[in-house]
């Protein structure tokens, strides 16, 4: 594989939606292509900052320091970009942080975190971990860490009191279904794969690609190798739920695609500053289709819209997360470090995924929520169901409240007001019968456990009946 560059970037990387990922950039990239004016208006902000950062230091009410107002100054220059995913960190670390994060391999409890609000949600657990092992769940949000409220603090930072040394001691408090809890979790050294792969029937391999840290196209060579030799004739590559990760990674599993021509393009200020073309490897293509889902973003959604442009695969599932922007991280002197959102990337045909996202070639839906960061956030407040009762027509109680709140989620017509009216009765037939019950309309132990079960399932994604991976199968075997 050729290797390429883009000018002033040591390695370039997208960052997904709740992983976020690192490149390496040794410097502070400089005023290149500014205008004289530009550059003497600059000079003259910067001397009044010096000013004011000093004018604060010698008149301020109350103690504070130089660091903490240039800091401040640092992070404002950030914010007013209005962009999530470009952040300023008050410590050089903060760069290696991300990268050891992006490359499955470093040292801390072992959980995916996402933030919904002021809420801070398990979206996934490292099999194995020390965080599984404490007893932590998908769809717990946590309050605290060490004490310390987490509530208002960025994604990054709370990924950064996770993190620490092997063998030390991190105290989580938590939220599951309205209950808290608190857990001492004895922090280690993760090492996650990132492709896994099995043979189905019909001669189909089956491929998952959870994210696109430094050798997931080295994973997903081996994947392939390794299945054609057991006799696969056709591929099924999952990336549903993959967030993203560095961008090379996912160009080069595009490259095994795409025989000749563009894998994807790079703008900047609405130009364009690069172009991703083929190596024309000439490899075998195998048949394959892709699963996608609205958790697919970043450099997934680049793969995905190679794969899409140039024919070499179908795409089946949901539309994909859109977020079609690379970052890139370095470092500020002793400063701080900083991930800065540098391009748009496209399609091979120029196409925008940037808040757009990419429509499957077949929209095949499974009965699981849209937006899973919401409805995890959601399924995490509600009232648990443990009175008891057995509700009916009339009845009032948190039984009735917490199977509204349920169904509701699920899609059910149902508002959740905590009284067992008309509605709620016909609701609960409604689930009844698709849950093979008998459709009675009582919210008996045996319903009620069941609308749990489904509701924690359709909020986590957890699919039983997998009708996206039924399309592929039956794609490839016609």
């Amino acid at each position: 594989m050729k290797q390429r560059t883009v000018k002033a970037i040591a390695i370039i990387i997208i960052l997904a939606m709740v992983l976020t990922s690192v490149a390496f950039v040794f410097f502070i990239p400089s005023v290149y292509g500014t205008t004289s004016s530009e550059k003497q208006r600059l000079q003259e902000g910067l001397k009044a900052l010096e000013d004011y950062i000093i004018y604060i230091d010698e008149n301020y009410k109350d103690d504070v320091t130089f660091d903490e107002v240039l800091k401040g100054a640092f992070s404002g220059a950030t914010n007013i970009l209005g962009d999530p995913f470009s952040v300023y960190f008050e410590k050089p670390q903060g760069g290696q942080d991300f990268q050891e994060m992006v490359n499955n391999n470093y040292e801390g409890v072992g959980v995916t975190i996402s933030k919904s609000g002021d809420q801070c949600i398990v979206t996934d657990l490292h099999s194995g971990g020390p965080g599984s092992k404490a007893g932590i769940k998908v769809g717990d949000v946590f309050t605290h860490i060490d004490g310390i409220d987490i509530s208002q603090k960025p994604l990054e930072e709370i990924a950064k009191l996770l993190r620490g040394p092997a063998q030390t001691l991190v105290k989580i408090s938590l939220l599951r279904n309205g209950i808290s809890y608190e857990l001492n979790v004895t922090r280690d050294k993760i090492l996650s794969k990132a492709v896994d792969y099995e043979l189905l029937d019909n001669k189909i391999g089956y491929i998952k690609i959870s994210s696109f840290d430094s050798d997931a196209d080295q994973e997903f060579n081996k994947a392939r190798i390794a299945l054609v030799n057991k006799g696969v004739e056709s591929l099924i590559l999952d990336l549903r739920g993959n967030g993203g990760g560095l961008i090379n990674t996912a160009i080069n599993i595009a490259d095994y695609y795409i025989e000749a021509g563009p894998i994807t393009h790079f703008f900047r200020q609405g130009k364009l500053i690069e172009t991703y073309t083929s190596t024309k490897s000439n490899q075998y293509i195998l048949p394959t289709v892709a699963l996608v889902d609205g958790g697919s973003a970043s450099a997934t959604e680049l793969l995905v819209g190679a794969l899409q442009d140039s024919k070499t695969a179908t795409i089946v599932g949901t539309k994909t997360y859109g977020k079609g922007v690379a970052q890139m991280v370095g470092t500020i002197g002793n400063e701080g470090s900083f991930k800065l959102s540098v391009f748009y990337f496209t399609t091979p045909d120029k196409k925008i995924i940037d808040k757009n996202g990419i429509t499957p070639d077949f929209i095949v839906t499974n009965n699981v929520a849209g937006d899973l960061v919401a409805a995890k956030s959601a399924y995490g407040n509600f009232v648990p169901m443990s009175e008891k009762v057995k509700p009916s027509l009339g009845s009032i109680g948190l039984n009735v409240y917490g199977a509204q709140q349920r169904m509701a989620l699920m899609g059910y017509k149902v508002s959740a007001t905590g009284i067992m009216g008309p509605e709620t009765v016909l609701a609960v037939k409604a689930f009844q019968m698709d849950a093979g019950l008998w459709p009675y309309g009582t919210l008996d132990y045996t319903t009620m456990a069941k609308i749990e079960t489904w509701a924690y399932d359709y909020s986590h994604g957890i699919v039983k009946d997998d009708k996206q991976l039924k399309k592929a199968k039956e794609i490839l075997t016609h």
